[in-house]
């Protein structure tokens, strides 16, 4: 289980945002917002909500319980015209761990064509 303060460092890396952005976002410091990162500070629920919602992960990710960043509605949507999302990884965790792993190499090997 990832620590909260790694999991929005992450977050922030990952969209190329400044600790000021956030903190501007937040309605915070940067100094103080920069505590939230390092774990000195305990960030807030209500600002923990708020940076799940700027980059769309769910509260699970952002708190360290799950390392799936998606949120439950994106399940929904559509993976193909009959499919949705939210079906297909249904579909694929009912596999055994060889047809799982081959699924994610089919799915590794469509991304490095494109």
């Amino acid at each position: 289980m990832k620590e909260i303060h790694t999991v929005i460092r992450n977050l922030r890396e990952d969209h190329d945002n400044t600790q000021a952005e956030i903190a501007t976002f937040l309605g915070i410091s940067q100094q103080y917002y920069s505590q939230y990162e390092r774990g000195s500070y305990e960030i807030p629920v209500r600002h923990l909500i708020s940076i799940a919602d700027l980059y769309g992960a769910s509260m699970d990710y952002v708190t360290g319980l799950s390392s799936f960043e998606k949120r439950v509605e994106d399940a929904e949507q559509p993976f193909t015209a009959e499919t949705t999302v939210g079906d297909f990884m249904s579909s694929v965790l009912k596999l055994d761990l060889q047809a799982r792993v081959a699924v994610k190499e089919f799915v590794e090997f469509q991304l490095s064509k494109n």
